[in-house]
C-alpha cells in the first residue's frame, strides 16, 4: 500500500518528529547536537524554512517549522540524508540513522480545509505544486551557476575544459548545494565534475575544514 502524500502548501506549519533507527541514539554528545543544528540551518537556507521551536532528545528530535514554499518533503529528505552522512562519518558508522518515516503534523492551520478545497477545484489534479517547486529550485540553481561563472570570468565551455576539481567549480558546487536542494549527480553533471560521489566527497572535505 503506497504511503499517503505529504500535505504541503505555502505558509504551512508543522510539528515534525523523527526517531533513531531502532530507537537508538541520534545524538551522542553536544557536538552531535551542534552539528545537527548547523545542518538544520543549512536546510533553512536552502528551503526558506522558519524554525519556531526545537527539542533535541537523545534518540529523537522535534521541530516546529513553517514552510513559506510547499517544500517540506524535499527539505526533510535533504536534512535527514545529510545528518546521516555526517553522523556516520564522525562516528565511523554506516547504514540508517533514522528509523521509519518522519512524522509531520499540521498546526495553526484553521483555514486549511477551505484552502485545500479551493486549490483542488482550481487545479483539478495533484502534483503540480511539487512540479512547480522543482522548476523553481532548478531555476535558482541555474542562476547561481551563471552568476558565479560571470564573477569568475568563465565561459560555459570552461566547465568542460577545466579539471573537475578546479577551485572555481568547487566553490560553485558548494554554493549551489548550500542554497538549493539540488545535490548529487545533477550538480556533477551541470559543472562537469564527474560522479555524484566525487562531488560529495570533495565538498565534505571542504566543509570539514570550515
Amino acid at each position: 500500500m503506497p504511503r499517503p502524500l505529504r500535505i504541503q502548501y505555502s505558509g504551512a506549519r508543522y510539528h515534525v518528529m523523527s526517531r533513531g533507527d531502532g530507537r537508538e541514539a541520534i545524538f551522542y554528545d553536544d557536538a552531535d547536537r551542534v552539528e545537527f543544528l548547523r545542518t538544520l540551518g543549512q536546510a533553512c537556507l536552502k528551503t526558506g524554512w522558519q524554525v519556531h521551536a526545537y527539542c533535541l532528545m537523545s534518540n529523537h528530535f522535534h521541530l516546529v517549522l513553517e514552510t513559506p514554499q510547499p517544500n517540506l518533503a524535499v527539505g526533510m529528505k535533504w536534512l535527514l540524508a545529510t545528518c546521516t552522512q555526517r553522523f556516520n562519518r564522525r562516528h565511523r558508522h554506516w547504514g540508517h540513522l533514522f528509523g521509519g518515516r518522519y512524522k509531520a503534523q499540521l498546526v495553526g492551520a484553521e483555514d486549511f480545509r477551505d484552502w485545500l478545497a479551493d486549490r483542488l477545484a482550481r487545479r483539478g489534479r495533484t502534483g503540480e505544486r511539487a512540479s512547480e517547486r522543482r522548476e523553481t529550485d532548478s531555476a535558482l540553481a541555474e542562476r547561481l551557476v551563471r552568476e558565479a561563472l560571470t564573477r569568475a570570468r568563465w565561459r560555459e565551455i570552461d566547465l568542460a575544459t577545466q579539471p573537475k576539481g578546479q577551485l572555481v567549480k568547487v566553490q560553485i558546487a558548494q554554493q549551489v548545494r548550500h542554497q538549493t536542494p539540488m545535490i548529487g549527480q545533477r550538480i556533477a553533471d551541470r559543472l562537469r565534475m564527474g560522479s555524484a560521489s566525487y562531488v560529495s566527497n570533495l565538498l565534505s572535505s571542504v566543509d570539514s575544514k570550515l
